[in-house]
């Protein structure tokens, strides 16, 4: 039985409780994940708006890149996540691996598309229109 872990600033992490999943198929117990408290929900979301200035200064084309290697990892771990993935809401494996793939090229297609997104943003000026009716 799996037992995963949150990454959290870098950091993989536990907490101290743990939620177990079970399989609507059978009840296999699949694995657990972290219970977080709202400490460590707060810590989390801490460390996240922290990361956003590094994110936000990126070039286009870097964060472009970490998605696509986002996306490559999915798409390289179709079967192992797809085989869990279909066990823990009881999908058809074919069906579960297509959703692996899908939300690869998502991400790819979410990538591509910031690298098109140019100009520059402008503040307009309110033009009022007067109308004279006879």
């Amino acid at each position: 039985m799996a037992r995963y872990q949150n990454l959290v600033n870098g950091n993989w992490k536990s907490s101290e409780k743990e939620i177990t999943i079970y399989s609507p198929i059978n009840q296999e117990k699949l694995g657990t994940v972290p219970a977080m408290s709202q400490a460590e929900v707060d810590e989390a979301m801490k460390a996240a708006r922290a990361a956003l200035p590094a994110w936000r200064d990126l070039a286009s084309v870097e964060r472009a890149a970490y998605l696509h290697k986002t996306a490559d990892i999915l798409e390289r771990d179709k079967e192992k996540i797809g085989t869990i993935l279909a066990k823990e809401v009881a999908k058809g494996i074919k069906a579960a691996i297509g959703e692996v793939v899908r939300t690869a090229d998502l991400i790819r297609f979410a990538a591509e598309e910031g690298l098109r997104i140019t100009g520059q943003a402008m503040e307009g000026a309110v033009l009022k229109l007067q109308v004279k009716t006879n």
